[in-house]
């Protein structure tokens, strides 16, 4: 039905232009003039509401733009609180590492002075315990009634007590199968002279003499605390004594195979 009316008013409305026309000039331009303005302000309204549209869009736009400005100089005052935060954070590390490297400095002038100090009194102690194995040589020779275990020659020598001593506690077995550790230990300390041989081998042993494999020497003094040549003759065994028998044997070992120690040193 209404494609009916739709078509009779197009009819009505061709059959009114081709009246209006036939009728004069004036009135077919009046109406082209009047389609023409109709045509016109259609297209106007239509320019304007696309500009509408544009200027919304853009104002849309301009409001994000300052929101994302106003983000953005938030996050440049935070990364800027923060890098002051940081650059105190870096002063105080730096104040640290020089008080570090300060302390470092401290404790290697005190591991210094420890290293001489222990440099110092291991010598001391060294030399305590070469003094004391001459005093004990020098009061086992003259005790009365006992039979002395080296001879005061040049050098020290056993004598046939020292001898026996060495055999008969087991000191002279080990020594040879020792004999080859001890040696390189003896070379390593770069010895000059023959008295030097002499000491560094009974510190030597001195130090071995409380070890796993001195265990038989030292059950030997515990059961042996004096040694009998006969019904008269004895004298004290300890284990210093076996330790001097045993390094004037390991002194005459070493000299054998390195003759030029005995030699009196370039000056």
């Amino acid at each position: 039905m209404q494609i009916f009316f739709v078509l009779i008013g197009q009819s009505i409305v061709g059959d009114f232009t081709r009246w209006v026309t036939s009728q004069s000039t004036l009135a077919a331009i009046f109406i082209f003039a009047i389609s023409a303005t109709a045509w016109i302000t259609g297209k106007f309204v239509a320019h304007q509401q696309k500009v509408g549209r544009a200027r919304r869009a853009g104002n849309l736009a301009l409001r994000r733009n300052r929101s994302m400005e106003v983000e953005i100089r938030t996050i440049m005052h935070t990364m800027a609180v923060h890098s002051t935060r940081l650059d105190r954070i870096d002063a105080r590390l730096d104040q640290i590492d020089r008080r570090l490297d300060k302390l470092d400095s401290t404790l290697d002038r005190i591991n210094a002075r420890m290293e001489e100090g222990f440099h110092k009194l291991s010598t001391t102690v060294t030399q305590l315990v070469i003094a004391n194995n001459h005093l004990n040589i020098a009061m086992t020779n003259v005790a009365p009634g006992f039979i002395p275990i080296l001879i005061a020659q040049s050098p020290l020598r056993l004598s046939d007590v020292g001898i026996a001593i060495l055999e008969a506690s087991g000191g002279r077995a080990y020594l040879d199968q020792h004999v080859d550790g001890l040696i390189a230990l003896l070379e390593s300390k770069q010895l000059l002279t023959g008295l030097d041989v002499q000491n560094e081998a009974y510190l030597a042993i001195n130090e071995l003499s409380s070890n796993r494999d001195f265990a038989d020497i030292r059950t030997y003094v515990y059961e042996n605390p004096m040694y009998h040549l006969d019904d008269r003759e004895k004298t004290p065994v300890s284990m210093t004594t076996v330790v001097q028998v045993m390094a004037i044997y390991l002194r005459d070992i070493y000299l054998e195979s390195h003759p030029f120690v005995i030699r009196k040193p370039a000056a």
